[in-house]
């Protein structure tokens, strides 16, 4: 019964550390790069430009939500030392999550640059199916691993942008019509994010520096 019962506190010590809003912020920031490369494609710029300003956008998105959950999050949370199992999740984890990124961006410049580079995908629908699979699969093992389901929201998105893109052909039906697709996820993903973030940063107020001493200060008093 005890160790259910630590297990249960362990889970509910986890979820608060992950229920910060930042991963939402993180898929909405990686959509919007990908608005912002549409936005280049309509513009004629050249492939490697455009790869350069994805890859350099994905990366300093990574740096900005390490640098808030070093300087915002953790000192509201503290040190927890989780279960030996959960570490090993926790590194499977960012091996995942960093697979997802590579591979969520190499997709976005795919669909993106195919036509200049010559690339011929495997039909429209059949080309969609793939790019889903390649997208849900380790986003649904995040959701699994940090137990956040809302994640796959996230990765629909990213789906049925690339469903418009892909299948619909939006951006030659649509003066910039991939960058309004890619704009209109990554609001959603950013407006759900930001929020989550704000709530967390209202109800898990930051610790005030020396509060212990001055308790224990008071209790010798009241002795």
């Amino acid at each position: 019964m005890n160790s259910i019962r630590l297990r249960d506190i362990e889970r509910r010590s986890w979820r608060a550390y992950q229920q910060d809003g930042l991963t939402d912020v993180q898929f909405g920031g990686l959509m919007l790069a990908a608005a912002v490369v549409a936005i280049l494609d309509r513009l004629g710029t050249p492939p490697w430009s455009r790869i350069a300003t994805l890859t350099v956008l994905a990366f300093l998105e990574v740096g900005v939500i390490l640098w808030m959950r070093w300087r915002y999050v953790a000192p509201r949370l503290g040190a927890v030392k989780f279960a030996p199992w959960r570490v090993r999740r926790t590194r499977a984890m960012r091996i995942l999550l960093a697979a997802c990124v590579l591979a969520t961006a190499s997709l976005v410049a795919l669909t993106s640059l195919s036509k200049g580079l010559g690339i011929a995908l495997p039909g429209d629908l059949g080309a969609w199916l793939i790019i889903s699979a390649v997208i849900l699969v380790p986003v649904a093992g995040l959701a699994m691993f940090l137990d956040y389901p809302r994640l796959l929201v996230h990765g629909g998105l990213f789906v049925i942008v690339e469903f418009l893109h892909i299948v619909i052909k939006l951006p030659s039906r649509l003066p910039f019509g991939g960058a309004f697709a890619y704009g209109v996820a990554a609001s959603i993903s950013l407006a759900v994010g930001i929020g989550v973030y704000i709530r967390f940063l209202r109800t898990v107020p930051r610790p005030l520096l020396g509060q212990g001493a001055n308790a224990l200060e008071d209790s010798h008093d009241a002795r």
